[in-house]
Formats: C-alpha cells, sequence, structure tokens
C-alpha cells in the first residue's frame, strides 16, 4: 500500500470523519466514540441504517450515502460484518480505523487477511483491527471508545505515544496524568495489518507539536523498515521504546547455537543499539524519561578527552557523562551512586581546587564529596552556593532535598529555577518528605525542572537527558550486495548439494575455507568406512588429534560425548573412531590436527523472522548458553560496524589484553565477521554457526561449523 502513503497524513488531521455503527447509547461503544468526536470541529457523518439521526446529527444508512469522501471512517460493527462494510468504502474513504476485535488475535487470521485484501483494493489506509484510534487534542480529534469519566486524558503538551495495545496506552495517559506530562498525539494500532510502528514514526517526525515520541511494541512485521523509520525519527527528536516479550523465544531451529541463542528480543535489542535508538527497561522508565525530555529537552553532553571511552568510530561513541549529587542525605546518596554505575553514568570525584573552595565555604562536618552531602543541618543557599560552585565541571546536575529538615524551605524551589535560567546543564530533583516537598515540586515543574519520588528515578530521568541518540553510525539498513567472493562459492555450494538442507561440519569447513577463513588441516571418515583404508590418509596429520562425531542431528558435540581430543598416537585415535562412530546419528567422524589454546568465540547468522539476515558475536565453546554474552547486528556489515559489535559484549576486555596478556588479532576477528556477514546476507542459507573459533595474538582458527539451507 505504499503507493497510498500520502493518505497518512489525514490520519491526524482529517477534515470529515464517518462513524460506521454509531449508536444512540453512550453505553455501547459506538455511543461512547461518537460522543467524543462531537468535540471535533471537522464534519461528522454517523452511520447506522436504523436511525436519522444520532445525537443531534443526522445519520446515514451507509457509508455511500455520505454527501462526500471522508478523510477517516471509523468502523465498530462486529468482526465478521466488516469484509462487507469495508468494500463499501472504496472511493468513499481514506483512512479506515478498525475498533472492531474478534480478528487475529482471536485466531481468526483468515478473516484479518480479507480485510487486508480488501482495503488494499479499495485504495484505503487501514489502523488496526482491534485498536484504540488516534487521539489529537490539537484538533480536538478523539477516536477512542472510552469515555472521558472512564480515561480522563492528559494535558495537551509535546509528547507523542504510539502503542501496540489499548489497554498499555490507557495506562500510558494515566501515568502522563500522574507525572505532569501534557501530549501531541497519541495512536493505539492494534494488530497492525497496514499502518504500523514505522509508518507512524513518519507521520511523528515533522509534526511541530511533538517534540518527545514514546512507543510501545509487542510485535514487528517488517523489521528492517522499522528500523529505518526509527532511525530517522531519532535523528530530528528523541524516541524511546518499550517492548514487551522479553522471554519469548524465537520460531528458529535448534540445530545450532546461534538459532538457540537468537531470541525475539536479543536480536531487537542488540539492533536498537547498533543503530542507537533508546530503549527502556520498563514501564516507570518510559514516563520518567518522558518527563524529563517533555521538560528540558534532550542536550549534548560537554564533551572532554578524559570523559571518553573506548573508540569513536563512525556512529558508535561511548561518552561518559559526568553527574555532580547533592544531597542532605547520605543514603539517599549513595543510592543516587548505585544507580548512576548501573545507568552507566560517572559521579566523577570533584576537583581538587573546588574541593579545597567548598571547605572553606561549608562547615567542617559537610561531606566534601560527590555525592556532596549538606547533611540534615543544610540551609537553602548552600545548595546555590555549592552548584555556582561546581556546574560549569559537570554534565548533568541531580538535586536531592529531603525536606523534614528545619533549613529546608519553599524557597529552594525559587533558588533553584532561578539557577536554571542560568545554565543549560540539565537539572532534576528527587524531593521527599512532606507539604514543603510538594510545594518545591510545583514551582520546579511550573519552571520545567522534573522531580521525582525517588533518586534512582531521578538518576534514569537525567541518563535520558545527557545521553544522546546517535543515530549516525549505520547508513543502510537495507540489504546491500556483498563486497567478497562469497556469493558466488556459496551458491555453486548449495548447488552442489541441492539435496541438502543441514551439512555435515566437513562440508562446512570445506566451504569456509574456500572463502578465506582459518580452518585446521582434517580427514573426514565415512559412516561405513574401515579406519584402515583411511590409515595412509590420517599418517599426514601431525598428533596429537582431535576426533569428533559428525551428524547434522547433534546440536551439541560435547552433551553428546561426540568429542575426543589429545589423541597422541594411532591406536588411541583408531579407538576413538570406533567409538564415535557407534554414537547415535552419528555419520561419521571428522579427525583434525589439535589447534593451540586461544579465546574461544561464536561468530553465526541468521535469517531472523523479523530483520532477515543478522550476524551474531560473543564468547564461544561449551559455555555460550550459560553465559549469552552475544550480540547481534544487521547483516551485511561494512568493517567498522563489525567492530561496532565485537565491542558490545561484556567480554570484550578479554580480546584488548585483559590482565597481562597479549591482545588478539581484532583484524581477523573483524574479517571473519564481515565474512559471516556476507554469508548470511546472500539469502541463500537460514543459519550458519563458528563455535568455537579461536582466536591468538596473531591469526585464529575455525574448530566446529554448522550451517543450514533455506527449505527448498
Amino acid at each position: 500500500m505504499s503507493a497510498n502513503t500520502n493518505l497518512l497524513g489525514f490520519l491526524f488531521n482529517p477534515r470529515s470523519i464517518s462513524l460506521v455503527g454509531a449508536s444512540h447509547s453512550t453505553e455501547k461503544l459506538g455511543g461512547a466514540i461518537l460522543k467524543n468526536l462531537l468535540k471535533f470541529k471537522g464534519r461528522v457523518y454517523p452511520v447506522n441504517p436504523l436511525y436519522k439521526n444520532i445525537l443531534g446529527l443526522k445519520t446515514y444508512p451507509s457509508i455511500k450515502e455520505i454527501p462526500e469522501p471522508v478523510d477517516i471512517s471509523i468502523i465498530i460493527r462486529p468482526a465478521h460484518e466488516t469484509p462487507e462494510i469495508l468494500m463499501a468504502h472504496k472511493g468513499m474513504a481514506k483512512c479506515a480505523i478498525i475498533i472492531s476485535s474478534g480478528f487475529a488475535e482471536t485466531g481468526e487470521t483468515q478473516l484479518q487477511e480479507d480485510i487486508k485484501n480488501i482495503a488494499k483494493e479499495a485504495g484505503v489506509r487501514v489502523l488496526g483491527p482491534n485498536c484504540m484510534g488516534v487521539y489529537n487534542p490539537y484538533k480536538r480529534l478523539d477516536t477512542f471508545f472510552l469515555p472521558d469519566t472512564l480515561l480522563k486524558r492528559p494535558k495537551k503538551g509535546n509528547v507523542a505515544v504510539t502503542s501496540q495495545s489499548g489497554a498499555i496506552l490507557s495506562s500510558i495517559f494515566e501515568a502522563m496524568r500522574d507525572a505532569n506530562i501534557g501530549i501531541s498525539k497519541a495512536v493505539g494500532y492494534g494488530n497492525a495489518i497496514d499502518i504500523d510502528e514505522a509508518d507512524l514514526y513518519g507521520l511523528i517526525a515533522d509534526d511541530k507539536n511533538t517534540d518527545v515520541v514514546i512507543s510501545y511494541i509487542e510485535s514487528l512485521g517488517d523489521g528492517r523498515r522499522f528500523i529505518e523509520s526509527a532511525k530517522n525519527l531519532s535523528k530530528k527528536k528523541p524516541l524511546i521504546i518499550l517492548k514487551s516479550g522479553k522471554g519469548l523465544s524465537g520460531q528458529f531451529a535448534a540445530y545450532s547455537h546461534t538459532g538457540r541463542l537468537a531470541g525475539r528480543y536479543e536480536v531487537f535489542s542488540s539492533i536498537l543499539r547498533q543503530f542507537g535508538i533508546k530503549e527502556t527497561e520498563d514501564f516507570g522508565s518510559l514516563i520518567d524519561s518522558a518527563k524529563a525530555l517533555a521538560y528540558q529537552g534532550q542536550v549534548e553532553a560537554t564533551l572532554r578527552e578524559d570523559s571518553l571511552r573506548g573508540a569513536r568510530g563512525k556512529g558508535h561513541e561511548k561518552i561518559s557523562n559526568r553527574v555532580l549529587i547533592i544531597t542532605n542525605g547520605g543514603g539517599s546518596g549513595v543510592l543516587a551512586v548505585d544507580e548512576c554505575i548501573r545507568q552507566g553514568l560517572d559521579n566523577a570525584h570533584l576537583p581538587q581546587e573546588k574541593i579545597k573552595r567548598l571547605k572553606e565555604i561549608f562547615p567542617p562536618f559537610y561531606g566534601i564529596n560527590n555525592p556532596l552531602d549538606l547533611t540534615a543541618q543544610v540551609k537553602d543557599e548552600d545548595y546555590l552556593l555549592a552548584l555556582n560552585e561546581l556546574k560549569d565541571d559537570y554534565d548533568g546536575l541531580l538535586i536531592i532535598a529531603l525536606t523534614g529538615v528545619r533549613g529546608i524551605t519553599e524557597k529552594l524551589g525559587w533558588m533553584l529555577k532561578d539557577f536554571k535560567s542560568t545554565t543549560n546543564k540539565p537539572i532534576v530533583v528527587h524531593a521527599a518528605a512532606g507539604a514543603t516537598a510538594k510545594k518545591i515540586a510545583s514551582i520546579l515543574e511550573k519552571s520545567k525542572i522534573p522531580v521525582y519520588p525517588s533518586p534512582e528515578q531521578a538518576v534514569r530521568a537525567l541518563k535520558a537527558l545527557l545521553c544522546c541518540q546517535d543515530v549516525s553510525g549505520y547508513q543502510n539498513v537495507r540489504l546491500s550486495e556483498s563486497k567478497d567472493n562469497a556469493f558466488e562459492i556459496l551458491k555453486n555450494f548449495i548447488k552442489t548439494n541441492k539435496d541438502k538442507r543441514a551439512f555435515l561440519e566437513h562440508e562446512v569447513k570445506g566451504l569456509l575455507k574456500n572463502i578465506g577463513f582459518p580452518i585446521p588441516r582434517g580427514i573426514f571418515i565415512a559412516k561405513d568406512s574401515r579406519f584402515s583404508a583411511v590409515s595412509h590418509e590420517l599418517s599426514a596429520l601431525s598428533y596429537p588429534l582431535a576426533a569428533k562425531v559428525s551428524s547434522s542431528k547433534i546440536v551439541s558435540k560435547t552433551e553428546a560425548g561426540g568429542l575426543r581430543l589429545g589423541l597422541k598416537n594411532e591406536t588411541e585415535l583408531e579407538n576413538a573412531v570406533n567409538e564415535l562412530m557407534n554414537i547415535k546419528n552419528s555419520e561419521g567422524v571428522l579427525v583434525e590436527e589439535m589447534a593451540a589454546k586461544g579465546l574461544e568465540v561464536i561468530i553465526g547468522g541468521i535469517i531472523d523472522e523479523q530483520f532477515g539476515p543478522v550476524v551474531m558475536f560473543g564468547l564461544g565453546g561449551v559455555s555460550v548458553e550459560l553465559f549469552k554474552d552475544v550480540a547481534f547486528a544487521l547483516a551485511p556489515l561494512e568493517r567498522e560496524d563489525a567492530e561496532w559489535l565485537i565491542k558490545q559484549i561484556k567480554g570484550y576486555p578479554l580480546l584488548q589484553g585483559y590482565r597481562g596478556q597479549q591482545p588478539l588479532d581484532m583484524d581477523m576477528l573483524i574479517e571473519m565477521i564481515a565474512k559471516v556477514s556476507n554469508l548470511i546476507a546472500t539469502g541463500l542459507i537460514k543459519e550458519i554457526t563458528l563455535n568455537p573459533a579461536v582466536l591468538y595474538p596473531k591469526g585464529a582458527m575455525v574448530l566446529d561449523a554448522k550451517m543450514l539451507a533455506e527449505a527448498s
């Protein structure tokens, strides 16, 4: 329906609306929606063949009888009536909002597919079905079926909300009201048979009333289209995403570790990081971040050479933002520090010259550190003195005011308001205990300084203000052509083995060797072969040797007892081969020269059902599924993006030369990751895993490899 993209502009800004299923009774959904539409400044056409007038509006028997085509038609009729109703919309509506439920969410997948096809034929863009619809307070547009008495709308403001769930959208509305956040737009898009989050991000990106976007997502259709739209939106205004379903594993074959590790959420979260799109961990953080950004907007942290961490490659900067914490309660300050550590913020020590200066200003029992503890004997003016002394040394400021002490009064709110006008540094406040705290909070929030009920919430909000989303790193989220010879080599390999879907290790390694991967010397012994028949070939290998069971049905050789390592002579080798031949599902034995010990990693590629070709990297070997220290990225990867992927795992310091060890061969690792990304990006295979590949200070070796072709 891309040809009808221009119709989407009417979704938030219609001139005329029809309501198919309008009702006299506001106890019914069709009546509740119509009552909300009475506030709309444009033309409203109720549709119901049983009435000539509803709630003072002329009513029409069908959409075909309305005197003009409408910009939006809202459908609130039983699901089984929807196909016929939608057919009548051809030439009569630009967009349809199907509020009705009873489609794929209840198992009626064919009915949902039918209305999708009918809408496409009719040239109508569809929001839903099973959705809340749209809310635009600037146009007094409200298609929700909940009256204001049941769901209080937030005040008009600058935060847009998209939500796949109507229930979560309702919860967000309530939370925004409680947090004193205003709304610019809201849309609940339900089953998303047509209009989805990617379309909505495109609409909101240029909306002049929106400064911040928060988005609740349950599932995606086209993951690459979603990322492209989210990236474009994030270039213009902050986007914060909350994803549910984190525990749902993907529908991948359990043939290899790659497939077993690649749950939908793990891939989703890694790819958001790849493109610098902000994800929040829970509902509370979503609201706290939205409040901070709505009040103060996103700022660029002051960059200092000593606040940079890691490489500053294109699009993948890691900046440690310096946070100053001023408190009058030591415990609250410690809680704030703990949360700074969790969030990757830097509560750096006070400069020595400032310590000396503050000791001259304040009583000797004040804690001159960071947190700066002004103790229970604090006075309002002490906060201002500290801020003026230290504001230029930090990127973000956190004020903790426990107001149950004599020295803190309402005046602190006015002081902080005046201070905020003198600096562009982000400032957030945690104020607790009693009526004074409420008065201070009221003063501050009118001045766009967000106040939070806990120090942890305040820290998370400060992070949202400091950590700008970096969306410059990846140039193209669409598939590009491989830049090496992998495609032709793989194409010929698949053609030669056209009847196979799962390949044996020696077959995959033969392919990898032709592409340029480092592979140990080895000999494959087929299931029915005698050891004596291959002993001459085996004599060309150098002891010690490794013998491994070869099977397309065994995921873990270790778990199956299919490994024999460190074989020192022919007798040991022959015994090992005979034992491995008798393992269930054995299809032969691969004998290879033992590789030197090094750091074991896993490199893999999968075809993700939402994002298409994806590459994975992490610490490998037998512990890969225990620790799951892996990260994912869209394939194919440029060299610099392969380097970024490597840096995402917790074990990255091991590659750099941990505790006196030699740094490992990053160039070789980057090359192998790029090659695997090119292989999976060809679309000729479904899955490939190198586990383990062993890294050395110079060079590497692929010790095990698996691959699945796409089902024919």
